[in-house]
C-alpha cells in the first residue's frame, strides 16, 4: 500500500473517511462523483493498493487506516524527541519503519520515569 505523496496526511484521513462513509450510504465511486470530488480523485489517482488502484471499501478502510497511523506518528514525533531523544535516548527516526515495536524495550523504562514523582518523590516529602 502507498499514500499519497501529494496531500497532507490529514487530508488524507478527511478523505477517506469522507469516501468510506459515502461508500457504507450504498454510493458508487462513478464518473459524476470523481468530476465533483477532485480531491477525492486525486487521492485515488496517488495512492495505490496490492491490487493497484484503490476501488473497494476494503481498499479505502486499509488506506484510511495506514493514514491514519502515520499521522499519528507525526503527531507523536515531537513529543518523541522532546522527551526521549532530549534525555539520552534514541531519536524516533532511529526506530525504524515500525517504531511502535522498536520502541518497546523502551516501555518499563517509560513507565518507571512516569511512577517516579508518586512513588520517589512524594515519599520523601512526605518525610520532610
Amino acid at each position: 500500500m502507498k499514500l499519497s505523496s501529494e496531500l497532507s496526511l490529514v487530508k488524507q484521513c478527511e478523505a477517506f473517511e469522507e469516501i468510506l462513509v459515502y461508500l457504507g450510504d450504498g454510493g458508487k465511486l462513478g464518473i459524476v462523483q470523481l468530476i465533483t470530488k477532485t480531491e477525492w480523485r486525486r487521492l485515488i489517482k496517488t495512492s495505490s493498493v496490492a491490487a493497484g488502484r484503490p476501488e473497494r471499501e476494503a481498499h479505502f478502510r486499509a488506506l484510511h487506516l495506514l493514514a491514519n497511523l502515520a499521522r499519528l506518528r507525526e503527531e507523536i514525533k515531537d513529543l518523541w524527541h522532546k522527551l526521549i531523544t532530549g534525555n539520552g535516548g534514541p531519536s524516533f527516526e532511529d526506530l525504524g519503519p515500525d517504531p511502535e515495536q522498536s520502541a518497546r524495550p523502551l516501555v518499563q523504562e517509560i513507565h518507571r520515569c512516569l511512577s517516579w514523582h508518586k512513588a520517589v518523590w512524594l515519599q520523601l516529602v512526605e518525610r520532610l
